[in-house]
Parts: C-alpha cells; sequence; structure tokens
C-alpha cells in the first residue's frame, strides 16, 4: 500500500500545483518553479519586480544584438594644387594688369596691394609641394606676372596724374673709389632715401646713368642706363667688371678726362626728378692715365715727347728742327682699344693708357 499513497500523495502534489498555477494564472502571473514572472500588461508587486530584475535572463528569450551601423564613406581631403592652378590659369587668360590682380581698373592702391599680397599667398612656392614639376613651372610664370602687372597697374595709375614726379634726390657724400687696380676700378656713389614716402610725390625705383663716348672737349654724349635699383636702395656700385659700365669707364680713359659724370634720378610712373650730378675724380686717380702728349716733327716724321708747359719752340730730338709744341701736337691712338698713348715722365715710354699696351720707346 506504501506505493499507492506515494503515487496518490504525488497525484495530489501536481493536483495542488495545478490549483496554484491556475490561481497565478488568473492573478495574471505564471509562476516558473519557485519563481514568479510578471506577464506583460499585468501589474505586479514591487516585490516581484525586484525578483524578476535579480533573475538572469533566459538564453531562448535574449535577443541577437542588432548589427552595426554601416561606415561612414571617408571623404578625401580637398586637393591643395587645384585652386592654385585655377589662379594659374586665370592669370594666364588675364590680359590687362587689373585682370591679373583681379581688380577693378579704378581700384585705390590700398586695393591693389590687397589684392598683390592675396596672389602671392597663393601662388608662394610651399604651396606647390603637391603638385607636378609643369604645375610648378606654370606657377612661377604667374608669380612673376603677378609682380610685373603689379609695377604695371601703379605706374598707369600714377600716369594718369594721380601723383607728380618726385623731387630731386640730394646726395650723401662724396663718391669714394674702393678699389683702382686696372681692370677692378670701382665707385661707390650714395644719397639720401625720403624716410616718409610722400603719397603726392612717390619714389618706385631708381635709374643711373653715365656717357658712353665723350667729345674732344670732355663733354659727355651718349647716356646709357647702367642700373635699375629698388626705391629702398641708397647707393649705387660703378665697377669694371660689368660690360656696360665698363664701356663708361674706358671712354673717360680714352679721353683722359678729369671726372667721369654719373646721373641718378628719382622715378615713378609720372616721370623721373631732376638729375642728381656724382662727378668721379678720374684722370688724377689712376697713375696710368698720367702721362705727356706726343709732338711730331714734320721735317723727318719723328714722334716725340711734347714738352709740358707753354714753351715757344723747342728743337727735334732726331733731326734739330724747331718746333712749335701747340702746332706740332698730335694725339695717338692705340690700334687695338683706340685708347690715347701718353709717355712717361723720363720720355722713355710710350703706353697705352687704356690697356696698357707699349707702343714704342724713347730715342
Amino acid at each position: 500500500d506504501k506505493p499507492s499513497e506515494s503515487a496518490s500523495s504525488g497525484f495530489g502534489t501536481a493536483a495542488s500545483g495545478g490549483k496554484a498555477a491556475a490561481e497565478v494564472s488568473a492573478a495574471g502571473g505564471e509562476r516558473i518553479g519557485s519563481r514568479e514572472v510578471k506577464l506583460a500588461g499585468n501589474d505586479a508587486s514591487p516585490a516581484a519586480e525586484s525578483s524578476h530584475s535579480a533573475a538572469p535572463s533566459s538564453p531562448a528569450s535574449s535577443l541577437p544584438p542588432p548589427p552595426p551601423p554601416p561606415p561612414a564613406p571617408v571623404r578625401k581631403p580637398a586637393s591643395k594644387s587645384g585652386g592654385v592652378m585655377t589662379e594659374v590659369r586665370r592669370v594666364a587668360a588675364a590680359e590687362t594688369p587689373a585682370e591679373v590682380l583681379n581688380v577693378a581698373e579704378d581700384a585705390d592702391d590700398a586695393a591693389m596691394q590687397k589684392a598683390w599680397k592675396r596672389m602671392i599667398f597663393i601662388l608662394h612656392p610651399d604651396k606647390l609641394m603637391g603638385c607636378t614639376e609643369e604645375e610648378r613651372v606654370a606657377a612661377a610664370e604667374a608669380l612673376h606676372a603677378v609682380h610685373k602687372a603689379k609695377e604695371e597697374f601703379r605706374e598707369s595709375s600714377q600716369a594718369s596724374g594721380a601723383v607728380d614726379v618726385p623731387e630731386q634726390l640730394e646726395a650723401a657724400g662724396r663718391p669714394v673709389c674702393t678699389r683702382s687696380t686696372p681692370g677692378q676700378r670701382r665707385y661707390e656713389c650714395r644719397w639720401l632715401v625720403p624716410e616718409i614716402t610722400d603719397k603726392c610725390r612717390p619714389v618706385e625705383k631708381y635709374e643711373v646713368y653715365g656717357p658712353r663716348i665723350f667729345s674732344h672737349t670732355g663733354e659727355p654724349m651718349e647716356w646709357a642706363l647702367l642700373a635699375t635699383l629698388p626705391r629702398l636702395e641708397g647707393s649705387f656700385i660703378f665697377v669694371e667688371e660689368s660690360p656696360t659700365q665698363q664701356e663708361v669707364m674706358w671712354a673717360g680713359d680714352r679721353m683722359r678726362v678729369p671726372a667721369v659724370p654719373l646721373t641718378v634720378y628719382g622715378c615713378n610712373g609720372r616721370g623721373r626728378s631732376e638729375a642728381l650730378y656724382f662727378h668721379l675724380p678720374w684722370q688724377s686717380k689712376f697713375p696710368w692715365l698720367q702721362g705727356q702728349q706726343s709732338m711730331l716733327c714734320r721735317q723727318c716724321c719723328t714722334m716725340q715727347l711734347r714738352p709740358p708747359g707753354k714753351a715757344d719752340k723747342v728743337p727735334c730730338v732726331a733731326c734739330g728742327t724747331w718746333l712749335a709744341p701747340n702746332a706740332a701736337a698730335v694725339m695717338v691712338n692705340c690700334s687695338k682699344c683706340y685708347g690715347e698713348a701718353l709717355w712717361d715722365a723720363s720720355a722713355s715710354r710710350l703706353d697705352c693708357r687704356l690697356c696698357g699696351r707699349h707702343l714704342a720707346m724713347g730715342l
């Protein structure tokens, strides 16, 4: 009879459990084992909620995590050379200085300066690191065009009558010979640079001129441009190594002039100032230019030293004929450089004072 009792007790337990489950279901909840879970949409006691929050979730009831969002598209940074080359193409297609600087034709100097600085910043070599070699060459040409457009725009605005010509410059001392070696002669000329720019008479640049030819009386002729200097430069170095400046020096050597003149002008778009003259000591400064001229005897055609001073007549060193120094005076030129040949103090050598070539010996 014991098995029957256990079976009946088990059946009673199941029946009581079913009855309890029915009571829980009627109350709006569900009992799993000894734990109570709140059904959706029904109220439960705080103790049941705390018990539910503390219970671990069932693997069957847990949902898979949502898929991650797709990655955002990566945008490539804009090419730095794109804007630069756009400006390069625009400058290449421009026809006037105003179009190159991208300003109006009647823009003032401040607007022009602002546009010029903007273009210099855009076309700076540091902005061309990612460009090809052809693009760099094109950008360099555009930068040169921008500088040129700035000067032309300023000159055109000044030429229209907005400003007047600069005032005459003032010398800052006498010219100084810093080197007197033949073939390497050098003079330095200085002038005062205005500390405050006169907006009505501005100086944009300086021009230096020198004579290429001297007349037989020593007058300078055929003035040539020797150098163009920026407006903040206050000195000019006159050197023999420069071909154009050498031509001016040799012109003074041929005629043995006492001084070689140079002129300096302050210039802007309206014109240039009055000339500032520098007279460079010449014949007395270089020993090889010092000497005595020649005279020619008409009886025996002997070339000889012309005596200094105002002697009335002197005998010829070859035939003894009396010669008037002023009437028999001649100028002997070198066949190589056309410089004047002079006798030394002892009348023993006749040398060219320009190239140093030896031409004759004295009797």
